[in-house]
């Protein structure tokens, strides 16, 4: 099966989101995506986000990023970290790649490793090739609204064409395997790096219970 994706185009915030503070997968009904309607705020490199899960189609989720009252990004993502296609600032880009490819790594075991080339499409609608490698690198620990979870960190380097000059990503997420979510991830291009993390959560059935109230907020675009 081959799918367009999102690529990182433009080098902006990577959004790490999961399911946080809430029941053991067995009582939600989780099944290895996130649950559509799931709202979160994300901290991501000092800002403040909210997101939500529009729709669920197998290990494909659609999350949409706004800030404020305005929707400042659209991203489909496999398996909760890796994008299939996106709307960025205006643009609307993808890339293609075989999800076999993603799947290889799982069940996630430390020292998995998976590398492959496929082809991109850019924001100029210029369509170019790309390499990644997929590793997963160790496991860790992290605790999201005081709450323990254990996490597989899989690093993920992208190799690119933009405005043709070559391009590397390196990107590490925190994965918890148990909600098919990242928690934590950091970016990095060059001298410039990246970093996000979700704050809080809100379960589809809370609902209109755990309305966020407003908060003040600083300017930036943000990337599933």
């Amino acid at each position: 099966m081959r799918v367009k994706s999102a690529t990182p185009y433009l080098f902006v915030v990577s959004l790490a989101v999961a399911l946080a503070g809430c029941r053991p997968a067995s009582e939600t009904g989780f099944s290895g995506a996130v649950p559509e309607g799931l709202q979160a705020t994300v901290k991501a490199d000092g800002y403040l986000f909210d997101l939500e899960v529009t729709q669920v189609e197998g290990m494909i989720s659609t999350f949409v990023s706004r800030w404020g009252d305005k929707i400042v990004g659209k991203h489909k993502l496999y398996r909760g970290f890796y994008p299939f296609t996106g709307y960025e600032d205006g643009v609307d880009y993808s890339f293609e790649f075989d999800v076999k490819h993603v799947e290889s790594l799982f069940p996630l075991s430390v020292s998995k490793e998976v590398s492959f080339e496929e082809s991109y499409r850019d924001g100029r609608g210029e369509e170019q090739t790309y390499w990644v490698t997929l590793e997963v690198a160790g496991e860790a620990e992290i605790y999201i609204q005081k709450k323990l979870f254990d996490v597989f960190v899989i690093d993920i380097t992208t190799d690119l064409e933009v405005a043709g000059k070559h391009v590397r990503y390196q990107k590490r997420v925190w994965y918890s395997d148990k909600l098919g979510m990242s928690l934590k991830s950091h970016t990095k291009s060059g001298d410039r790096e990246s970093y996000t993390r979700v704050m809080s959560v809100t379960m589809p059935e809370e609902g209109k219970e755990n309305e966020r109230p407003q908060r003040d907020r600083g300017l930036g675009t943000i990337m599933i």
